[in-house]
C-alpha cells in the first residue's frame, strides 16, 4: 500500500530517534519532524558525533525497518505522558510535553520505544521505505520549555518510496548542492549568515540590498501603473487587538519564537503577515468611498516576522523574518474578473522576467462556510476565466486548512525541483464581511466590496534565494548588481581605463575597475566566483586600438576584442523587458 510520504518521513525521524538512542544510550531527544525533502531530528549528546556516524546509524535504521514493527499513537494524558519520558530518562522530552498547550497528547510508539513527535506516520516501519542520512551537523535550538537556547545534533536524511527513486533523488540532489543558494550566495558576496546571531535574519550585503531595490523599484513601477496608494502599517500590536482582528490565537509552544514583550505595562505581539490586510482594510474604511472611486489599491513591501519551526533548514526559502510584498484591492462584484485579469498580468510579467520553472495552482480551502458557498462558486468561476484570458495553465487543489478565500499561488522551483510558493492572488471573503466594509453604490445604498489580495513576489528573500539556483547565481543582465569588472593588464590603472569606467556608467552599466592588487589569473577566477557577467581585460595593446577585451563568465580563455560601443550595445540587450540567460551571455 503507498502512503503519503510525509507520514513515511515523519515515521522514519522517529525511527531515527530510536537507532540514535540505542548507540547512544545517554542521548537527550529534543524533536524532529519531516519536511519538504526529507526528515530531522534534534539531539543533545554529550560526546562528539560527525559523519562517520552515518554508517552505524543507517545499518540500525534499516534493521528497524526491516523488523516490521507495528507504529501506534497513544492518546495520553500530558501529566502522565511527561512521566513517562520521565520514568525513561528523557528529562528534556519530558520538559517539552509538560509545557503543550493541550491537555491530550499524542504518544509515538514502536516496541518499546516511545517519543512525542506529533504528525502522521505509517502503520508499520516496514512502510517507511528507503532512506539515507544526508547530514550530521551542530545546530543551534531554542526549546520553549526551558526558555533557553542549546548547542544540540542536527541529523537530516531522507525517505522515498523505494531504492530506485532513491537513487534518483540522491544524484539530484548533489548536483544541487552546486547551486545551493546557501552556498551560492554568499560566493557572490550578496548575504551571508552566522550561525550565533540568532534565529531571525541572514546580513544582506552592498550587492544583496542592491538587487533588492531593484526589485522593489519595480514593484513600485508596476503598482503606480494602477494608481496604488502606499501604505506602511504597523509592526507590533497588543493580543487584544489582534484577537479581535481574528489573527491572534493563544500560542502553544512552538508560537513563542517571538513571543510577547512589555512596553510600558502592555503586552505586545509581532504583528504577523496576515494583519496588514485588516490595516489595509481599515484605510479603505477611511476613505469612505463610492463606487466612482473603485477599484481602490494599497499596497506595501515590509519586513514581516512568521513562526517558522525550522529556519535554517532551508536558508532564505523558510526565516523567520522576511521582505515581504502585498496589496489589496478593493473593487465592485462587477468590476472582479477585470481586476483579476489586470493583477494576473502583473504578477505574469515579473515571474516571466526572470528565468524561472514555475507551476500554478488554484487552490481553495475544504472548510467551506455556508454562508459563503454562492459567493464562493461565483469567485472560483471568475478565478479560473480570469486564468484563461491571461493563458495561465493552473492545477486545482484543497487545502485542509482554512484560508480566507480562494487563492491562486505561482509555486518556484528550486534547483531541486521542490516547489515553493512565490507570487499569488487571492480573494478575501472573511474580512469584509468581519469588518462590515462598505462603499456608496451608484443607488446611495452602502454595499459590501469585493477585497483582493496579491503579492508580486511573495517572500522578496526567497524569490532572490530561488533566482540564485535557478541561475547559478549568474542573474539575468539587468538585474546583475554588477554587470562588468575592469580588469587592468599588469595591475596598472591608466587614464583610458578610467575613461572606459565613466562612460560606463553614464550609460548606466553597473561597471567596477579592480585595482589590480592581486595577479590577473586571480582577479579573473574571483570575478568568475562572484558570477560577474562581464569582464572588461584592457592593457596597452587594447588602449593602442582603441579597443576593450570581453570575457563573458564561465567562458575561460575566450576573450573577444570589441570597440567600446559594440559592447554598450550589447549590454542594452540586457535592459528589463527581456530575459538574457545563461547560454545567451555566453554566446
Amino acid at each position: 500500500m503507498n502512503y503519503p510520504l510525509q507520514s513515511m518521513r515523519h515515521t522514519a525521524a522517529g525511527i531515527l530517534a530510536a537507532a540514535v538512542c540505542d548507540l547512544f544510550p545517554t542521548a537527550q531527544l529534543i524533536g524532529g519532524e519531516s519536511h519538504e525533502w526529507g526528515f530531522y531530528y534534534d539531539f543533545l549528546i554529550e560526546q562528539p558525533i560527525d559523519s562517520h556516524f552515518i554508517s552505524p546509524l543507517e545499518e540500525r535504521m534499516r534493521g528497524i525497518i526491516k523488523e516490521g514493527i507495528p507504529v501506534t499513537i497513544l492518546d495520553m494524558m500530558r501529566e502522565n505522558a511527561a512521566q513517562l519520558f520521565t520514568h525513561r530518562r528523557q528529562h528534556t522530552k519530558a520538559e517539552i510535553v509538560a509545557a503543550c498547550a493541550n491537555n491530550i497528547v499524542q504518544v509515538f510508539r514502536f516496541k518499546d520505544f516511545y517519543d512525542y513527535i506529533p504528525g502522521d506516520c505509517v502503520p508499520s516501519t516496514s512502510d517507511v521505505g528507503a532512506i539515507k542520512i544526508c547530514e550530521i551537523a551542530p545546530v543551534i535550538c531554542y526549546i520553549t520549555a526551558l526558555e533557553e537556547e542549546v548547542q544540540a545534533v542536527r541529523i537530516q536524511g531522507t525517505a522515498q518510496e523505494n531504492p530506485q527513486i532513491l537513487k534518483k533523488f540522491l544524484k539530484r540532489r548533489e548536483a544541487a548542492k552546486k547551486r545551493d543558494h546557501k552556498l551560492v550566495g554568499p560566493e557572490c558576496a550578496l548575504y551571508s549568515y552566522q550561525a550565533d546571531m540568532g534565529l531571525t535574519d541572514w546580513i544582506w550585503h552592498p550587492k544583496g540590498e542592491l538587487v533588492k531595490k531593484m526589485l522593489k523599484d519595480l514593484w513600485k513601477q508596476e503598482h503606480l501603473k494602477e494608481h496604488t496608494y502606499f501604505l506602511e502599517t504597523p509592526k507590533v500590536s497588543q493580543p487584544a487587538f489582534l484577537k479581535k482582528c481574528g489573527y491572534y490565537s493563544f500560542p502553544d509552544q512552538d508560537q513563542k519564537l517571538f513571543s510577547e514583550f512589555v512596553h510600558e505595562g502592555k503586552d505586545y505581539l509581532l504583528s504577523p503577515p496576515e494583519a496588514r490586510g485588516y490595516f489595509h482594510a481599515f484605510s479603505f474604511q477611511q476613505q469612505r468611498a463610492s463606487y466612482r472611486d473603485l477599484p481602490l489599491r494599497f499596497a506595501e513591501c515590509s519586513e514581516v516576522f512568521t513562526n517558522t519551526a525550522t529556519p535554517r533548514l532551508e536558508g532564505l526559502f523558510r526565516k523567520n523574518s522576511n521582505t515581504a510584498d502585498i496589496a489589496h484591492l478593493f473593487c465592485q462584484p462587477e468590476q472582479l474578473k477585470d481586476q483579476l485579469i489586470s493583477s494576473l498580468h502583473s504578477i505574469h510579467k515579473i515571474i516571466n522576467m526572470v528565468p524561472f520553472e514555475w507551476q500554478c495552482y488554484l487552490v481553495s480551502s475544504e472548510q467551506k462556510r455556508n454562508s459563503r458557498l454562492g459567493s464562493l462558486a461565483q469567485v472560483m468561476n471568475s478565478m479560473n476565466e480570469a486564468l484563461e484570458n491571461v493563458n495561465i495553465p493552473v492545477t486545482v487543489e484543497t487545502s485542509p486548512t482554512h484560508l480566507a478565500g480562494p487563492r491562486i499561488e505561482f509555486r518556484i522551483c528550486d534547483a531541486m525541483g521542490r516547489e515553493w510558493r512565490g507570487p499569488f492572488l487571492e480573494v478575501n471573503l472573511d474580512l469584509p464581511q468581519r469588518m462590515q466594509l462598505g462603499y456608496v453604490n451608484a443607488d446611495g445604498i452602502s454595499e459590501q466590496p469585493i477585497m483582493i489580495a496579491y503579492s508580486l513576489f511573495g517572500s522578496l528573500d526567497a524569490f532572490i534565494g530561488l533566482l540564485v539556483e535557478q541561475c547559478d547565481g549568474l542573474f539575468p543582465l539587468w538585474l546583475a548588481p554588477e554587470q562588468v569588472r575592469i580588469l587592468p593588464l599588469g595591475g596598472k590603472r591608466t587614464k583610458y581605463i578610467d575613461d572606459i569606467a565613466e562612460k560606463m556608467q553614464d550609460a548606466g552599466i553597473r561597471a567596477n575597475v579592480c585595482e589590480g592588487k592581486k595577479p590577473l589569473g586571480n582577479e579573473i577566477h574571483l570575478a568568475e566566483r562572484q558570477r560577474i557577467p562581464y569582464m572588461a581585460i584592457i592593457g596597452c595593446q587594447e588602449e593602442k586600438n582603441h579597443l576593450i577585451s570581453v570575457r563573458a563568465c564561465g567562458r575561460e580563455h575566450k576573450d573577444t576584442q570589441m570597440s567600446l560601443e559594440a559592447f554598450l550595445m550589447l549590454i542594452q540587450e540586457g535592459r528589463p523587458g527581456q530575459t538574457i540567460n545563461k547560454s545567451e551571455l555566453l554566446g
